[in-house]
């Protein structure tokens, strides 16, 4: 999955970015949210996941949500804030964020989210529905390869071929 990571230098920010990248996502990094949203504008992502630690910095947070989601063209949008009320993480939902995380937050909850959403979403790889090119399956019908980050596989017509963390950032990059 294609994942624009957008968080301060701090050490939770590390640690989430660093347990994303180990769950074999394909990682991009922005510091600010400015310099995020210039990101978003320019290449396309499954997921975008703002951290936003300090209490002081929500009302900027909230002010980026819509320009996020215009940016990221159906990308989903992924809010992780510190300390945080619920009054907080309702208004970071209203403002358009698809779901939202306070500390302390279960990385293993975060990550099945993920994976759902990318089900729901059609198991699609980032830049568009499949193409009608590509060999005949076993069955007759056109395969087109995918990959399956659930399992970490290479997914062609009915064929499955398991590939390690690194073959599988490249073909996401190739297939891309």
């Amino acid at each position: 999955m294609r994942v624009l990571f957008v968080g301060p230098a701090h050490p939770e920010a590390a640690w989430l970015f660093k347990a994303l990248q180990e769950s074999a996502h394909s990682l991009q990094r922005a510091d600010d949210l400015r310099d995020g949203v210039f990101l978003a504008a320019q290449e396309p992502f499954d997921v975008i996941v703002l951290m936003v630690i300090e209490v002081g910095l929500y009302a900027d947070l909230l002010a980026f949500l819509g320009e996020f989601a215009a940016a990221g063209s159906g990308a989903a949008i992924v809010v992780v804030l510190g300390a945080a009320s619920a009054q907080d993480r309702t208004r970071v939902l209203r403002a358009g964020a698809d779901a939202c995380f306070c500390q302390p937050f279960s990385f293993i909850e975060m990550h099945e989210r993920l994976q759902a959403w990318q089900r729901n979403a059609g198991a699609r790889i980032v830049g568009g529905p499949a193409r009608a090119s590509g060999s005949l399956s076993a069955y007759g019908e056109r395969a087109v390869p995918s990959l399956d980050g659930a399992t970490r596989e290479l997914v062609f017509g009915v064929r499955r071929i398991g590939v390690t963390r690194r073959e599988f950032l490249l073909l996401e990059c190739l297939l891309r």
